[in-house]
């Protein structure tokens, strides 16, 4: 479960104090009632259960786009960068940061090839 969908499930909990449990579908909707959500399941797909407490703990701030852009630049592995890229196109898609994880990982690359 993503941090959105974290937050969701918290929002539903908050708004409705009797319900213990939640279902989730692949697709990320939210189901309070199980049955419904295996209707919306296709073949092989599964629902994931959200308790109460699973959810309970807080939710971290998202960092502004300067003190991301700082973390990038200070960033030493490329793997970690890579899967930065993609999670910031899959979702903000900030243009600040895209130019800011490229920037830092060509660099790492060229510096990786000048050691070569």
């Amino acid at each position: 479960m993503n941090k959105k969908q974290k937050q969701q499930a918290k929002e539903i909990f908050e708004a409705n104090p009797n319900i213990a449990k939640l279902y989730i579908n692949p697709k990320g909707e939210f189901f309070t009632n199980k049955n419904y959500g295996e209707n919306s399941l296709g073949l092989k797909e599964e629902l994931k259960v959200v308790t109460r407490d699973l959810v309970s703990e807080p939710v971290e701030e998202a960092l502004s786009v300067e003190e991301l852009i700082e973390q990038i630049q200070g960033e030493k592995s490329v793997s970690v960068l890579e899967q930065q890229l993609i999670d910031e196109q899959a979702g903000a898609n900030r243009t600040d940061v895209l130019d800011a994880v490229i920037a830092r990982l060509e660099t790492l690359k060229s510096s990786e090839n000048g050691k070569s």
